[in-house]
Formats: structure tokens, C-alpha cells, sequence
């Protein structure tokens, strides 16, 4: 899906592997297009789990207890797309045409998920889905002596997969990834993790470590009770990248080209020259330096040597090195950076020695 913006300020930022094209991470949506309610349809906004049941949602529907769970987890705001049109591209290219979203799971029937996480991965949006392994061996499944229960190929970057076992008494799980989208979405991108986190309305697998290390092998978040608390253990995409890198990926493309974009519009004119070059270079600092304060990149740090190691670094073009070409076309080329992700310790290595 292109934007204009992206034709006025390109960005471009690798992983050293994923741009946003919306404006708000900490949004989610849930589409259902099997049950689409009488009193509204298309795409509706929500604050409050009354107003999901003032719309028409009794507390018998998926819809009502989604939206329980993802508003239990810190959801400020929910949107919710409903119709009867099976085609699930349409519907979210629909969807997308309201920006207040990022992450999105499919209430219902999920033999529209492949179809979804295609569309996700084109457009960069995260899918989050839960897959019941109740019936998987999985240790024959990572050693590939079984089908894997992942619905997908494990190669998707914007594909966020839960396991549970469902059964009576945890009958809620099914809405495990709701849960953690609506959880992880309250932090400001690059703040967070998305492992190690307690979800309201959950209930533990009960997972041991052996378990644990298959689920990721096959590309799966999970849930379990380690030490009296109950967390989310992996915290990656199905390809093995961590979400809250590509979470943050995203929001700094789109801080970026907000930023200069608004050079554009807020000034009479931009003009080519140092001063002019410079603007746009303030706002990519900028830009890094919000993303350094919450996290997402690294600060600057000495190695064993005493050198200085920046935790970012920014090269533009100098008013001499710009071909005639170009400022003639009014096209600056050659606005670069180079970040440090600050990352997150997920798992601790200890010796010590007791001596009398």
C-alpha cells in the first residue's frame, strides 16, 4: 500500500531485515467477517467495553469478549471492522484507510489467516493469532517428525503466534493474542519487551522449559507460571525477530518522515542550501534522540579502550557534494544514519563460588 508521503520522504531503515504506514502503534483491531453485528458495520472506534455492548454485541459474542479481554489489558482505544464480505484484503485495505492501527487479530474463522498475514506483511502491520496445540506432540513437530500446528510457514516478520491448550477451564486463552497486543501496545514503542509479561484473563499453560524451547523453535509465543508469576515467554515474530524491534522499526520510519514532512509544510519554503539541509538533519536527530530517550537505541557508551561508541550517528550531503541534477529537481539524496538498538536482556547466565 503507498502513501504519498512516502513519495515526498522516503525512509528507509533495515534491521541490518521491515515502514509503518500509520501513525499510532498502540491501537488494536479486531476484524470479524463472519458475524457482522445490525446496528453498525465497516469500522468503529472504542473506548469502553459498555460502548462494544451498546452497539450490539451481547456477552454471548466474540466480539464482546475480545474486546474484554484486549480492554482488561490496557486497551485505551479498540477498533473494531465488521462486515459479511469474505474478502479479507478488502476488508483491510478498508480498515487501513483509517490510521489509528497497527496490530489487528481475526475474530471467528481464521481460514482467512494466511490470506491476513500476507496482507500484513505487505503493508506492515502486525497479525497476531492463537493456535490451540492441545493434540501436537511437540518435540516430534520441531524435530520435524510431525506436522507443525503453526498455520503458517514461520517466515513471516508482521506474524505474531500464540500456543495454548484449550480446554473448559481456560476457555478465554483463545483470545491469548488479543491479550498480549492490547498488553505490549500500552508501552511506547521501544520501551518494551514482549516477553515477560502478565496478561489479565489468562490462565498459565502448564509448560516446562522443554516445552517452552520446542514452542519457540516452531515460531510460538506461550504462557506459563515461572517462580509464582505468570508471564509470556519468546517475545518474537514467527521468523525470529524480536516484535518490539519491529514494533519500533516502524514508529521510527514514521517519526522520521512525519517530522520532515512537516519541515515541508510548516515553512514557506525549504530553501537548498546548508541551512536548508540542515532542517532536515534536525529533524532525524530529533527523531533519534526521542527514540534513544525511550529506549529503542542505545546510548553512548565507552568500549574497553575508553573510545567513544555513539549510539547513533547521522550523515547528510554537503551543498557542494549535491549534483546540479538533483538540486535542479529540488531532490536531496544521500540523508543517512546509523543506529545502535539498545535491545533487552531476556535471559541471565550466573556463576559465583562459596568459600569458608
Amino acid at each position: 500500500m503507498n502513501n504519498l508521503i512516502d513519495s515526498l520522504v522516503n525512509v528507509s531503515i533495515s534491521i541490518s531485515n521491515g515502514t509503518a504506514n500509520t501513525s499510532a502503534f498502540n491501537n488494536l483491531l479486531l476484524v470479524d467477517l463472519e458475524k457482522a453485528n445490525g446496528n453498525v458495520s465497516g469500522l468503529n472506534s472504542y473506548t469502553t467495553l459498555s460502548e462494544v455492548q451498546y452497539s450490539g454485541w451481547g456477552e454471548d459474542s466474540e466480539i464482546y469478549n475480545a474486546a474484554r479481554i484486549a480492554f482488561a489489558n490496557g486497551a485505551e482505544v479498540l477498533y473494531i471492522y465488521t462486515s459479511m464480505d469474505k474478502d479479507i484484503e478488502t476488508a483491510l485495505e478498508t480498515a487501513a484507510k483509517n490510521n489509528g492501527w497497527y496490530g489487528f487479530t481475526l475474530i471467528g474463522d481464521d481460514t482467512n489467516l494466511k490470506a491476513a498475514a500476507d496482507w500484513a506483511e505487505d503493508n506492515h502491520k502486525l497479525i497476531g493469532f492463537t493456535v490451540d496445540v492441545s493434540d501436537t506432540d511437540l518435540g516430534a513437530a520441531a524435530n520435524g517428525k510431525a506436522d507443525s500446528p503453526m498455520p503458517i510457514d514461520a517466515t513471516y516478520y508482521y506474524a505474531v503466534a500464540y500456543a495454548t491448550k484449550l480446554g473448559e477451564d481456560n476457555a478465554d486463552n483463545k483470545y491469548m493474542a488479543v491479550a498480549a497486543f492490547a498488553k505490549n501496545m500500552t508501552y511506547q514503542p521501544g520501551s518494551e519487551t514482549w516477553a515477560y509479561k502478565t496478561l489479565s484473563g489468562m490462565t498459565p499453560d502448564e509448560w516446562d522449559s522443554q516445552d517452552a524451547y520446542y514452542l519457540a523453535e516452531l515460531g510460538f509465543n506461550s504462557y506459563a507460571n515461572c517462580a509464582g508469576r505468570n508471564i509470556t515467554l519468546n517475545g518474537k515474530v514467527t521468523a525470529g525477530e524480536w516484535t518490539d524491534i519491529v514494533r519500533f522499526r516502524d514508529w521510527l520510519v514514521d517519526d522520521i518522515q512525519t517530522r520532515v514532512f512537516n519541515v515541508f509544510a510548516e515553512n514557506a519554503k525549504v530553501p537548498y542550501t546548508t541551512a536548508g539541509i540542515t532542517m532536515i538533519e534536525n529533524q532525524i536527530i530529533t527523531s533519534l534522540k526521542t527514540g534513544q530517550n525511550v529506549g529503542g537505541i542505545a546510548t553512548t557508551e565507552y568500549d574497553d579502550e575508553g573510545n567513544k561508541v555513539e549510539g547513533y550517528t547521522v550523515t547528510m550531503p554537503t551543498l557542494s557534494s549535491v549534483k546540479e541534477a538533483d538540486k535542479q529537481a529540488r531532490f536531496l539524496r544521500g540523508c543517512s544514519f546509523t543506529a545502535r538498538l539498545q535491545g533487552a536482556i531476556h535471559l541471565v547466565e550466573i556463576t559465583g563460588v562459596l568459600t569458608t
